[in-house]
């Protein structure tokens, strides 16, 4: 299993059936004996322990997911001993709180970030603005706060989630002004200022999730130029009285669902008030 010669080890648990089919225990440390891997896979798993020394001996990996398992103790800060890495995603496990490893800005070449749900705290380090060929960076269910200017410099970003967090001021302007998003939750953060009318510009976004944190002014009418909508969430804000959920939102989109709370109107049918 452990072979010089492997190039791939994937065993994603989700992709097989039943749970006597995961794999469970710790993470053997002959995992660095895979001089040419490529690709280690194991999401969705029941593996425990620390993440060992070991895997940072695969100098050719491009591709690390170990979301999902039951790992603890400190995320190791030996990234850039990892500089192929073109997908990292170690989030959903059950770490001590740390802020998040410096290292891992050293990864230039890394294209989708996962550390949500990782027991990180502190600010995003400035240093993750090296990070600039991001498309997709999750950092959900964390203790951070501060600012998420660092989105300024991944010009190429289409999927963001900091959702559940301290995150607080206003939305970066990049962000409203990238066509190109298609995932966007801020949810349950203290996010402040207005949605921007250049939301209406991302022709590909089918999650928008603002729920829960203190967004003032209008909801835009350009939401309803979105047809690829799916899913938007609004409630717990504190928009403008009066507010109403565009009704071409409904109309274009008749698959979305639409959340807000009483004090948001909505014309269209694709609306459902909740609690807050």
């Amino acid at each position: 299993f452990f072979l010089p010669q492997v190039r791939e080890i994937n065993f994603d648990g989700s992709r097989n059936q039943g749970e006597t089919r995961r794999l469970s225990g710790k993470i053997p440390p002959e995992i660095g004996n895979a001089a040419l891997l490529e690709e280690l896979d194991l999401d969705r798993n029941e593996l425990t322990g620390e993440i060992p020394d070991e895997i940072f001996d695969n100098i050719a990996l491009r591709v690390l997911d170990l979301d999902n398992n039951m790992l603890t103790g400190i995320i190791p800060d030996r990234f850039d001993e990892l500089d192929g890495l073109v997908f990292l995603t170690i989030g959903n496990n059950m770490y001590d709180s740390q802020p998040m490893p410096e290292s891992i800005a050293q990864l230039q070449r890394l294209r989708s970030l996962g550390l949500q749900d990782s027991s990180l705290v502190g600010e995003i380090p400035a240093s993750y603005s090296n990070l600039i060929n991001l498309d997709a960076l999750d950092l959900g269910d964390n203790d951070l706060e501060g600012s998420i200017d660092v989105i300024d410099n991944y010009p190429g970003l289409i999927s963001l989630s900091v959702n559940d967090n301290s995150f607080d001021g206003d939305v970066p302007q990049s962000l409203w002004n990238n066509k190109n998003m298609q995932v966007i939750d801020l949810e349950n953060n203290a996010f402040t200022g207005a949605i921007s009318i250049n939301v209406g510009q991302m022709v590909g976004l089918q999650t928008l999730r603002l729920a829960g944190n203190d967004f003032t002014g209008a909801i835009p009418a350009q939401l309803g130029n979105l047809d690829n909508l799916r899913l938007v969430t609004l409630e717990g804000n504190n928009f403008d009285a009066g507010s109403f959920v565009p009704e071409a939102v409904c109309i274009r989109n008749p698959f979305i669902v639409v959340t807000i709370d009483t004090s948001i109107s909505c014309p269209g049918r694709c609306c459902t008030v909740v609690a807050v």
